[in-house]
């Protein structure tokens, strides 16, 4: 009786044997249930054409749902055997371009191919996401029977249905499957990463992304769902619906086979750590553009605004490794002058993706009142699996919300910054009185095929806001643009009235 009572209690407390042979054995009663076997029948290969719904969490209008939406469709082939995925699009994406591209995922790499409204961008290879295979089915239930260190968490429900939860580590990732009780099916894979190399995401920190599956279809023996939904930190990200499924196509292996260039650009600064990006840009040196005034050409710019008491900094992208970087400029520059301030102008999340290292210094941001909640997120999101120096050093951050004219420093380079209150977005203008210069945030983007202004109604707005502000201008800079007359927004408003 002594025994009974023993062996029970070491299963009610999931003794390490059993709790590894439970999780075993339950997964592998998930991948049998789907009709695929460790070592019996195996899947090799699968094509899936899919319709695609993408929102933009990074760049919307507002950093809340409901966001901005792209809308896909193509196909997805997966070969199980090489462990790679390729993706062929078509997608119209909410300004309303049509992007065509492919991404072949193998191992680390993405190789990615674009034609962009028809003009072709030079292929890239990039860092993939190191969950980018886990948000499959079966691969994250292999990936799951693969792991030493596979685990039986405790019994969960996932909307009204009874789960277990088994769990593992692989790399950096802490991996969770919610699989059913009743069909025995995978309901969601849930993992938790940092992005290192991702430029808008790596300040988030700690990330959950959580798929769900759902619509379940039986094709040529394998039950395989056609819904899977996904969330980012408990927001949808993206839900793909697929509308054909082959099962073991013959697949073309030159498809699959990244070229050596891609791979070697793995190796290029950045390419894994946002941290590595060197400062500025080869084709376009930094430059003094007034007294003072000094502009950093990038993916996105920073401007640095000499005053008699210090340097105020204008945006902080792209990372903290950034940031340091453009603050040993200022240094270099302006010496003597210690960083001031600095202006975060957007709620994009490329923007302010340096903003960070500014705050674990302790120099004061200045940002649009509405941006408020957004940027104390970031400031106090958890990073555990990424420490920066402001999760190492835990410093209390000196925020400055903007809800009117507001005035830093005083003479030459005096500036005064504005919220675009009629602005559809949420952005910050910066006015040089001395030198009727503008700095417009994103709102003025010269980007198009002959260097024409993008975005009529962001011209329209900015114009409204000057007017509003009651400010003569006569140059403006910004987020990607050099000292530009304002006479070209006036000319594009009136060409689009």
């Amino acid at each position: 009786m002594r025994i009974i009572s023993f062996a029970l209690a070491l299963a009610l407390l999931g003794a390490p044997g059993d709790g590894r042979e439970n999780a075993h054995t339950i997964t592998e009663r998930a991948l049998a249930a789907m009709g695929v076997a460790r070592d019996a029948r195996q899947v090799r290969s699968l094509r899936a054409e899919v319709k695609l719904v993408n929102a933009h969490l990074m760049d919307s209008d507002h950093p809340e749902p409901p966001h901005l939406l792209d809308f896909g469709e193509g196909t997805v082939s997966d070969d199980f055997v090489l462990g790679a995925s390729l993706t062929e699009m078509r997608t119209t994406t909410a300004t309303g371009s049509v992007v065509e591209a492919s991404a072949l995922n193998v191992g680390e790499l993405v190789q990615s191919v674009v034609v962009y409204d028809g003009r072709p961008q030079p292929p890239h290879g990039l860092a993939a996401a190191p969950n980018w295979d886990l948000s499959n089915p079966i691969r994250a239930l292999k990936a799951a029977l693969a792991a030493p260190d596979l685990q039986l968490e405790d019994v969960a429900s996932v909307r009204g249905v009874s789960v277990h939860v088994v769990s593992f580590v692989r790399g950096e990732v802490r991996v969770r499957l919610f699989l059913s009780d009743e069909t025995n099916l995978p309901i969601v894979v849930e993992s938790e990463m940092a992005l290192r190399g991702d430029i808008a995401w790596r300040p988030r920190g700690d990330l959950i992304d959580r798929t769900e599956f759902s619509n379940w279809n039986l094709v040529s023996g394998l039950r395989y769902p056609f819904q899977w939904d996904m969330s980012r930190n408990g927001v949808p990200l993206r839900t793909t619906m697929i509308t054909a499924l082959q099962v073991d196509p013959p697949l073309d292996p030159a498809k699959f086979s990244p070229s050596e260039a891609a791979r070697a650009e793995l190796d290029f600064p950045g390419r894994r750590d946002t941290d590595d990006l060197p400062l500025g840009r080869p084709d376009r040196p930094i430059a003094e553009i007034s007294p003072g005034v000094v502009q950093i050409p990038g993916g996105w710019y920073v401007t640095l605004v000499r005053q008699s008491d210090g340097v105020v900094v204008i945006d902080a992208p792209i990372s903290n490794g950034y940031s340091a970087k453009v603050i040993a400029e200022a240094s270099r520059r302006f010496p003597g002058l210690p960083i001031k301030a600095v202006i975060t102008t957007t709620s994009f999340g490329w923007h302010f993706a340096g903003l960070r290292e500014y705050a674990a210094r302790g120099i004061p941001i200045y940002l649009l009142d509405r941006n408020g909640a957004l940027v104390r997120n970031v400031l106090t999101a958890p990073h555990r699996l990424d420490p920066d120096s402001l999760a190492r050093h835990g410093v209390t951050f000196k925020l400055h919300l903007v809800a009117g004219r507001t005035v830093i420093g005083e003479g030459d380079n005096q500036l005064v910054v504005y919220p675009i209150r009629r602005g559809t977005g949420q952005m910050l203008m910066t006015y040089i009185p001395s030198t009727r210069m503008l700095h417009t945030a994103e709102m003025v983007q010269p980007l198009g095929p002959a260097g024409e202004m993008l975005f009529p109604e962001s011209l329209l707005e900015i114009d409204q806001a000057v007017r509003d502000a009651g400010i003569s201008v006569e140059t403006i800079i910004g987020m990607h643009m050099s000292p530009t007359p304002w006479r070209r927004v006036s000319e594009a408003v009136r060409r689009e009235s």
